[in-house]
């Protein structure tokens, strides 16, 4: 109720209430000792997302964004599931609101402090910091995206490391949809799609490896409902790098461990898996993920690949889970090749998000939504 409240006042007068607040919710987020106040600080941060990144609205608040993000960096906790949540429904929250993540150039040094007369420096308070005017605001704001680049490289692996530890519902007979851990998993997710979707073409190599790097240095059932959902989500926002960076990856290895003679014993348990399984029930399920992509004119160019480790996978295998991820597989193909899906969901329109305008001072942008009666909005 009380973070409620704060937002609302927020919303209606920025400058009183971010301005102290600000500095309260820095102190409590890096402090290590305080576990109740950086989990209230976090849940505050949640609430007042939206109003702190517009910038129509709260033009200073652009330049916190980024040192508020590196800072929750350590709230995506796998022993703390609440501090976890509220750290990703920060991020969550910032993409709905438009912002980008991408670096933008500050050229030289902060504008210089705009010079006041002698009545008005009597007058104020030295308690409190001097206002900025626009331009220092703008260039604060500009230098503060250089963090983003080293934001999204520690977020991707925290995420990791969260999905590699928290328990996978396949490991249960029991429904786990309700449990802390999985609704963890999905805001996990979701964000990381989310965020996918709003960084800049220049952080691309760099998602590529991360995820690359991770799908193929751990093959844990344990983790593999959880990665299943990352890559999904990373198929989302960008299908073409997935499908460049794991599609042939996943192929191969598919491949390769039914060549050697796995998942060829005949077993009709759903649940039970013999522990040479783990790596071909690894990249299918990853396949799964691709293959569930939004708009199947991607995956034409891989039809040779995907065919043929649908065919060995439904109809080689004889172990009852394997031969139900090809099914879903076939399934899965087929939907994504017949069902009509947006194929942009970014905050902005194409038109606007490639233009040289946006690209330069995206921050503007940011609390702004498409009108769906703009002529710049497109299905």
């Amino acid at each position: 109720m009380s973070h409620s409240t704060l937002k609302h006042l927020a919303e209606l007068e920025p400058d009183l209430i971010f301005r102290p607040l600000l500095d309260t919710l820095y102190t409590a987020i890096d402090s290590v000792t305080e576990t109740h106040r950086m989990i209230s600080a976090m849940r505050a941060l949640a609430k007042l997302a939206t109003t702190l990144s517009t910038f129509a609205h709260y033009p200073e608040g652009a330049q916190h964004i980024a040192p508020l993000l590196t800072l929750t960096l350590p709230g995506i906790d796998v022993n703390d599931p609440t501090k976890s949540y509220f750290a990703l429904s920060f991020i969550h929250n910032l993409c709905h609101n438009g912002v980008v993540f991408d670096e933008l150039l500050a050229s030289g040094d902060m504008p210089e402090v705009r010079s006041i007369s002698k009545e008005s420096a009597e007058d104020m308070d030295v308690s409190e910091p001097p206002e900025l005017d626009m331009n220092q605001i703008e260039w604060a704001t500009r230098a503060s995206t250089a963090q983003f680049e080293a934001w999204i490289d520690q977020y991707l692996r925290r995420v990791f490391a969260l999905m590699d530890n928290l328990s996978s519902s396949q490991d249960t007979s029991n429904n786990t949809n309700s449990s802390a851990d999985m609704k963890l998993v999905l805001m996990a997710s979701y964000s990381i799609e989310l965020v996918l979707k709003q960084c800049g073409s220049r952080y691309y190599p760099m998602i590529s490896r991360l995820i690359t790097q991770f799908v193929t240095s751990i093959t844990s059932l344990s983790a593999v409902e959880g990665m299943h959902k990352v890559v999904n989500a990373f198929v989302s926002a960008l299908p073409e790098l997935a499908h460049a960076s794991l599609l042939s990856l996943c192929c191969e290895r598919i491949v390769e461990e039914i060549d050697n003679g796995v998942g060829l014993t005949p077993s009709l348990s759903r649940f039970t898996r013999t522990h040479s399984e783990t790596t071909l029930i690894w990249f299918a399920t990853m396949l799964l993920a691709l293959v569930e992509c939004s708009d199947g004119q991607h995956l034409l160019k891989y039809k040779s690949q995907i065919v043929h480790a649908m065919k060995l996978l439904s109809g080689t295998c004889m172990s009852r889970h394997v031969y139900n991820i090809g099914g879903q597989m076939l399934n899965c193909v087929m939907l994504t090749l017949t069902s009509t899906t947006p194929c942009h969901t970014r905050s902005v329109p194409d038109s606007v998000w490639n233009d040289a305008e946006f690209r330069d001072n995206h921050f503007r942008h940011w609390g702004k939504h498409p009108n769906v009666a703009d002529d710049s909005f497109s299905l």
